[in-house]
């Protein structure tokens, strides 16, 4: 062991060495409190965010919409927005209006209102509006027979909305 330190099993290790080791260690500990810190910043971000949003959702369901909109002024103003700002081309053929067979009634036709497509063409939900004043029961029973037709046509079940 001349002229250097013995590390495990025997290895001898210069001053150099070791200084260099010792560096790297400090170094990887310095990242290591940097990394602690913006994890730290992150989580009291986090926090703070969160807690905005349920601000924001508790004020906004404060608000009453009195909006009386018939069907048509919903999907309008409501649906088709909302579905076009998360990127489906509600405005190309196919999408709304889609007729279905088999719905319990003398001709056995329906009009989906929309219809969400997958990339291999088959349905993946389906959303049925309704005026604003009517309740809810009264879409979620007609959406679930259009899923009925669409599942018997496609061989899928699609998320009712």
């Amino acid at each position: 062991m001349a002229g250097g330190a013995a590390g495990q099993g025997g290895v001898d290790l210069s001053l150099a060495e070791v200084q260099r080791l010792q560096e790297e260690k400090s170094q990887a500990q310095a990242m290591l409190r940097i990394a602690e810190d913006r994890s730290a910043q992150t989580e009291a971000e986090l926090k703070r965010l969160v807690a905005e949003i349920a601000a924001l959702k508790k004020a906004n369901a404060a608000v009453v919409d009195e909006h009386d909109y018939h069907e048509a002024d919903t999907r309008k103003y409501l649906i088709d927005v909302l579905l076009r700002e998360a990127g489906w081309p509600v405005g190309e053929a196919g999408w709304t209006e889609f007729e279905v067979r088999g719905m319990p009634s003398a001709s056995g036709v329906g009009y989906v209102d929309y219809v969400l497509w997958g990339d291999d063409g088959k349905p993946l939900a389906l959303v049925e509006a309704k005026r604003t004043m009517h309740g809810a029961a009264k879409g979620k029973h007609q959406a679930t027979l259009y899923a009925d037709c669409l599942e018997a046509q496609y061989g899928r079940r699609p998320v009712i909305f």
